[in-house]
């Protein structure tokens, strides 16, 4: 049932755990791999940071295979053995993705290219806010110092009282009293 990449129940892997303590560790750490693989698509900003994952773990799955099988110091059926665990590996992390692809949640990401695209016009929108802001504080500056200069030329200096001086400033409105 293991190697034909079927789910075993809890009283499988107790049973597991009493007969073959060194199998219940590997399928126990199978399970926290598939988990964080879960996880880990789970997290994806994108559809190809996605794809990258499933393919790093692809790749590192070849890669032991590879070095177990060009170890001589290891028996051919040690090899197969860990040759049928890796493509177990793949089964379920197939299963897993396949399940994210089906939940919708990949249909979702967008791609690095919309990502990026979206950030730079958020960039965009924020610099001309920005610019806007400033052309607004540079007018508002240009007035005072007009209003600056023309009081200097008269000879006037202008004293605002205390009423100019409660309109100009934005108080909290207070609440009004019924009545």
């Amino acid at each position: 049932k293991i190697y034909a990449g079927g789910d075993l129940t809890e009283k499988e892997m107790q049973y597991l755990q009493k007969k073959n303590p060194v199998l219940y560790q590997k399928m126990r750490a199978v399970e926290a791999e598939a988990k964080q693989y879960e996880e880990d698509l789970k997290r994806c900003k994108t559809k190809d940071e996605a794809q990258r994952i499933k393919m790093n773990k692809i790749n590192a799955s070849v890669a032991s295979i590879r070095s177990v099988e060009s170890n001589p110091n290891i028996s051919d059926a040690d090899k197969l053995a860990f040759a049928q665990a890796e493509q177990a590996k793949m089964r379920e992390i197939e299963k897993i993705t396949t399940k994210f692809i089906e939940s919708g949640a990949y249909a979702a990401l967008p791609t690095d290219a919309e990502k990026f695209q979206t950030e730079k016009e958020l960039e965009e929108a924020k610099r001309e806010e920005m610019q806007g802001a400033d052309t607004e504080k540079t007018q508002e500056s240009e007035e005072i110092q007009k209003a600056e200069s023309g009081n200097q030329k008269t000879g006037e200096v202008k004293t605002a009282s205390s009423e100019e001086i409660a309109e100009a400033v934005v108080w909290p409105s207070a609440p009004k009293e019924a009545g």
